[in-house]
């Protein structure tokens, strides 16, 4: 609706009534009066022709029709009546004597018209029809044809207008051609047509839809031109000819000039931009169509805002002209996703020398400029931050800022979620090599209705799901079959089918080489007169889990192996010491292959027996101030330091001071022994560096660096020697190089115990001195790939709601159960360490603070107590009590965490608080 359309609407509602009382008939029936015709007194004589048309405004229906000669003006030559169908008319005459006639049409009893003001003609609206008075008329002044001729003759308000303004151009005198035809080119003139021609434009009704042959573009735009005089005529009271004949007067008084623009819609002045805001409304209620009628539209459109932007007041007979803005982009489709960048689209806004602005557009869409003058290149660029997932579809206005003309434009914007995986870090697979089964993970693609297709770029790795819409759960499946050892990488794709993003997921598979493990790498016997450990079984296990062949050679004939074998047998290693030296240590090697050759590594296992000809004694008090000690699990020593530089050295069996290792550092702490009795790991607090010292000889080799700790366990991972501590820190001791860290990143600080299954599968620590105390667990895995790769996993912890200063911890053999002392409860806790629930509790008394395992998963613990008759129990695996003593001596106390166990397991040593290392046998 455009400017003055409402208050028109609002006008007409009144003066309906008016206009109607003034109108004389209604309905649409056919007939009605007309001049009668004089009878003849003679025989004519002139000129004779047919005359043939329409009368429309819209369409009259059963008008009267007369035809006069203009050279006898006041002489009825003929009449006829309009069809009440297609207010179509035909009349011969006879006997014309002048060059003019004038065919004028009346309305009268019966007579009406089709209502073709696009806002409606008062109460009858657009498309029905509404009686016309007498009063109404409209007329045409055609020149008169050859004799037998015949004309065309529509008449319409522009013949009308015409025929009036050459009337009162020739006053009094005779009717010229050349008067007529300026007269017919003011009308073209005023109101932008090329031809003159008025009465030969066919009858057209608007309010109908097309049929047959469509209508020219200049008939069509005449048919909206009348549309929007009779819409202008109804602003204001008064019928339907008095309207008409005030626009007309109007007209002919200022020699062919209408007002071009009213300051103020005055109802009683027609102006040019009256009837042009009526003709292009008349354009957008009718229901025609095709390509004449869209081709009149626009040139309508074009006079009214001409007309609409003019400055107002004045006349002038010819029409201003100005631009049409317009756009060359209707329709813009954006995508995006949230969060990203969307490339900006153009719109290119037309219009030489038009003000316009932008408006009415969504809050998630930005344009540079929002205005300007003339032709404009305008950005818009849509924000996935401001808009919600899904498709939003808005409407852009660009508004001409002189005139009611605006411009819409669609924009749709599709936003999807942004496609992420669950996956933080590569994905990844571990096998052996000659492994032929398929592993798979479970991976989730988030994010909400985003189409995607997946793809690999390596065969081994697939997805069972090849498309679909997340969020998504999909399995990721790697196939080693046929790959050889080493670390092989893929990268899964997720593609978004409708945007332009894609999660890319890393896969590794490590292929690990196969290779043979031996349960340990370090053992101890012993033989004396009442008693001896001369046997041990050791498990060899094949890491692809496979029935492998393997045998065994010794270095030493006192050893005797089982030379061979496969994985599903021990080797059992048993020691005859017959002719060896007493009191000696004496050392061998076995060493285990397999016999497949896809299986390279070598396993070596040390070896040592002592014998002597006494027992040893149940009970050896050594005076030595030692604070921390630690055994070897192939020497039968204990080593010892008192916080101070130096480490000595004990037999466990005599308690002989056998030598002192000198200044291994500062200030020693805890210390540790490597799985096969060759290094001994020392701690120096005074600088947080852990000292290894080969066994061998006793020298220092070099430093590890480390930080203030008060625990260190030692122990074989998938055949690689790891040490950890508990300040959260694990050592290659093979490259030196620390390979883990931040495992206690959940514990109040780095005082923890740590201790690892002798299997190497199961890492555990305790939170010391706290309560209620943390158990933690972890699973452990060690890759023997690019340098070696340690492998923390699988963390699981839980808080003894009841347990109190934990002191102590350690893992069994097999790494099933974890066994803690703590202060309170006065006994020892015992984990399932895969769930953390507690399914022993092993009595002791107050309180405990040492814990440890022997070579035969046997569990030894400690307490601090002071007075107490018994300080140290063992326990089977079961849980059942083998033995309890009292270590340290009744007033004394043992150290926290300051037990050890022999290399054969026979021998019991602790450190007590009045200065005693205390050696027991074990029963």
């Amino acid at each position: 609706m455009f400017v003055n359309q409402v208050s028109k609407v609002a006008f007409l509602a009144a003066a309906g009534a008016a206009v109607l009382s003034s109108c004389s008939g209604g309905g649409g029936g056919g007939g009605g009066s007309s001049t009668p015709t004089p009878t003849p007194t003679s025989t004519p004589t002139g000129i004779s022709f047919s005359i043939s048309g329409t009368a429309n405004k819209g369409l009259i229906l059963g008008g009267d029709v007369q035809v006069f000669d203009l050279s006898a003006p006041n002489s009825v030559l003929t009449s006829a009546v309009t069809s009440s169908v297609n207010s179509n008319y035909t009349l011969n005459l006879s006997g014309v004597k002048g060059q003019f006639v004038k065919v004028v049409v009346t309305g009268g009893s019966g007579a009406t018209m089709v209502c073709d003001a696009p806002s409606g003609c008062g109460p009858t609206a657009f498309g029905e029809t509404i009686a016309i008075g007498a009063d109404f008329e409209m007329s045409a002044i055609l020149k008169v044809p050859a004799n037998g001729g015949s004309l065309t003759a529509h008449i319409n308000p522009l013949t009308t207008l015409a025929s009036g303004l050459a009337e009162k151009n020739a006053g009094t005198g005779q009717m010229q051609e050349s008067i007529l035809k300026a007269a017919y080119n003011k009308v073209a003139d005023q109101f932008g047509f090329d031809s003159s021609d008025f009465w030969s434009l066919p009858a057209i009704d608007i309010t109908r839809p097309s049929t047959g042959t469509e209508p020219s573009a200049n008939a069509l735009k005449a048919a909206y031109v009348c549309a929007g005089l009779l819409d202008a005529m109804f602003e204001a009271s008064g019928t339907p000819g008095e309207r008409f004949r005030s626009i007309t007067n109007d007209f002919v008084t200022h020699d062919g000039q209408l007002v071009i623009k009213e300051q103020n819609d005055l109802p009683d002045l027609i102006s040019i931009e009256d009837v042009f805001e009526g003709a292009f409304h008349a354009t957008s209620v009718s229901p025609r169509t095709g390509a004449n009628k869209d081709a009149a539209t626009d040139e309508l459109e074009a006079v009214f805002l001409a007309v609409f932007a003019s400055p107002w007041g004045g006349r002038s007979s010819q029409l201003p002209q100005r631009p049409v803005l317009s756009t060359t982009e209707a329709i813009f489709n954006f995508g995006g996703v949230v969060g990203q960048a969307v490339e900006a689209g153009t719109l290119h806004v037309v219009g030489d020398g038009i003000p316009w602005t932008i408006s009415d557009y969504p809050y998630w869409l930005e344009f540079s400029p929002l205005s300007g003058t003339g032709d404009v290149s305008v950005s818009l660029q849509p924000n996935t931050n401001r808009a919600s997932i899904g498709t939003h579809s808005s409407r852009v206005s660009v508004r001409d800022q002189e005139t009611p003309k605006e411009v819409s434009v669609n924009v749709d914007f599709t936003i999807g979620d942004v496609l992420t995986t669950s996956a933080e870090e590569p994905l990844i697979f571990t096998t052996v090599s000659g492994n032929v089964f398929s592993q798979s993970q479970t991976l989730n693609l988030i994010g909400q209705n985003v189409d995607w297709e997946a793809g690999s770029d390596q065969d081994w790795a697939t997805v069972d799901m090849n498309s679909g819409t997340s969020p998504s759960e999909i399995n990721v499946q790697v196939d080693p079959t046929g790959l050889e050892p080493g670390i092989h990488t893929a990268y899964m794709t997720f593609s978004d089918v409708d945007f332009d993003q894609e999660a890319s997921v890393r896969v590794d598979l490590k292929v690990e080489p196969r290779r043979i493990n031996v349960s340990e790498t370090g053992v101890a016997f012993s033989e004396f007169p009442s008693s001896s450990i001369l046997r041990r079984e050791i498990q060899i296990t094949d890491s692809l889990g496979e029935s492998a062949s393997w045998w065994a050679v010794q270095t030493d004939n006192w050893v005797q192996i089982t030379t061979s074998g496969t994985t599903d047998d021990p080797l059992i290693i048993e020691v005859d010491p017959t002719g060896l030296a007493y009191d000696t240590v004496h050392l061998a090697t076995v060493t285990v292959r397999s016999h497949d050759e896809t299986i390279e590594n070598t396993e070596m296992i040390n070896v040592s027996v002592w014998r002597s000809e006494t027992d040893p004694e149940p009970r050896v008090e050594i005076q030595a101030p030692a604070r921390y000690i630690a055994s070897d699990p192939v020497f039968p020593y204990v080593y010892t330091n008192t916080g101070g530089r130096d480490v000595d050295v004990y037999n466990v069996y005599t308690g002989d001071h056998v030598g002192t290792m000198d200044w291994v550092g500062e200030t020693l702490g805890v210390m540790s022994s490597n799985p096969d009795g060759t290094y001994l790991y020392v701690t120096d607090t005074s600088d947080f560096r852990i000292v290894d010292i080969s066994l061998s000889d006793w020298l220092a080799r070099g430093m590890l660096d480390a930080q203030e700790l008060d625990s260190l366990s030692a122990s074989r991972v998938d055949g690689r020697q790891i040490l950890f501590s508990g300040a959260g820190q694990a050592f290659d001791l093979t490259t030196g190089l620390r390979l883990a860290e931040g495992y206690v990143s959940e514990f109040y600080s780095y005082s923890n115990a740590v201790s690892v299954s002798r299997n190497g599968k199961t890492m555990c620590l305790l939170e010391r001195g706290l309560g209620p105390y943390m158990i933690r667990c972890n699973d452990l895995e060690f890759s023997h790939l690019d340098g070696g790769t340690l492998t923390i996993s699988n963390s699981r912890s839980t808080r003894h709601e009841n347990g109190a200063n934990g002191r102590d911890l350690a893992v069994s053999n097999d790494g099933k159960r974890a066994y803690v002392s703590s202060s309170y409860p006065y006994e020892f806790t015992v984990f399932d360490t895969e769930t953390l629930e507690i399914i022993q509790i092993l009595p002791g008394t107050n309180y405990p603070n040492a814990a440890e395992i022997g070579p035969k998963d046997n569990f030894v613990g400690g307490v601090d107590g002071y007075y107490a008759d018994k300080d140290v129990w063992t326990y089977a695996p079961d849980g059942t009590e083998i033995q309890s003593y009292n270590l340290s001596g009744g007033y004394n106390s043992l150290h926290d965490q300051q037990l050890a166990i022999s290399g054969d397991g026979s021998r019991i040593i602790g450190a007590t608080t009045d200065g005693y290392v205390v050696i027991l046998s074990l029963h």
